[in-house]
């Protein structure tokens, strides 16, 4: 093993990159996916970089590398059929996105806690609406000495920037709502359990459909064994360990469990039968 300092790539050690190219896409953020992407390709190929990566987006049909990582049917879509084997789906990137794709965190699953989400929010969401507030106020003031078509661009992209601190803000509070449930993944449970309370923010119709109708079925009690159903719901699921031995010993709670176990029954049913020989 080596230092990560001496490490020749940047890795992001809290499992969380985002599809963040800058304000005006000026300069992307140190920890942008597609930033990372292109420091492997000048870490492995040098002066062939730039040549290497055009090949690498005509092979994969798309015009650059930020519109593969963005669209739902580009990246994840390919990595979930890739992750997926008959009815298991078991992605380890997952895309948590505004409503329009225009911003996306996106969280490796084997690196998932009960900080990640906060993090996220606290490292990058909560920057990237100050950056974006100081740009509309740069416009604001900008459209005080405009006129004509400036004035109508001006405008136009005062609209349009506005409309993404708006889903920035719906990002931030989708977070903090799911870290307040608590949120506590815990990776025996599966992919598909701990990414069901993030539903809403997968863009993917077939995973968000997939995981909203596990987080249904969590709520109602159908996977009462799993960590993270005792987290949310603890009085439910120690009501149920009384009544279900096997859902008692998942969660370490078989002194609660009523229900008498097999072995105890199975030892009583000998005694009994030789009394009566």
């Amino acid at each position: 093993t080596i230092p990560d300092s001496e490490y020749p790539i940047r890795i992001s050690w809290n499992g969380v990159l985002v599809d963040d190219p800058g304000f005006n896409g000026a300069q992307p953020l140190r920890d942008d996916i597609v930033r990372r992407m292109r420091e492997v390709f000048d870490f492995l190929w040098k002066d062939k970089a730039h040549e290497i990566e055009q090949e690498v987006c005509e092979i994969l049909g798309v015009s650059d590398l930020r519109d593969y990582f963005r669209k739902p049917a580009g990246f994840f879509q390919d990595h979930l059929k890739r992750y997926s084997k008959s009815r298991r789906k078991a992605p380890i990137y997952w895309p948590l996105s505004t409503a329009s794709g225009s911003y996306t965190i996106w969280l490796y699953y084997h690196r998932l806690s009960d900080q990640t989400l906060y993090g996220a929010v606290n490292k990058y969401v909560e920057p990237k609406m100050s950056e974006v507030e100081r740009g509309i106020s740069r416009i604001e003031n900008d459209l005080k000495a405009a006129s004509g078509g400036e004035a109508t661009r001006l405008r136009d992209r005062l609209n349009e920037i506005q409309l993404f601190l708006g889903e920035l803000r719906d990002l931030r509070e989708e977070l903090l709502r799911v870290t307040a449930l608590p949120y506590k993944p815990n990776l025996n449970d599966g992919v598909i359990i701990n990414a069901a309370p993030l539903h809403n923010l997968f863009r993917l119709r077939s995973w968000a459909n997939d995981t909203k109708n596990v987080w249904d079925k969590l709520q109602k009690g159908d996977y009462d064994w799993a960590h993270l159903a005792y987290t949310i719901w603890p009085d439910r699921v120690r009501e149920v360990c009384k009544r279900d031995r096997s859902i008692a010993i998942a969660h370490g709670l078989e002194d609660l469990c009523e229900v008498e176990s097999s072995a105890s029954k199975k030892k009583g049913g000998r005694g009994r039968r030789k009394k009566e020989r």
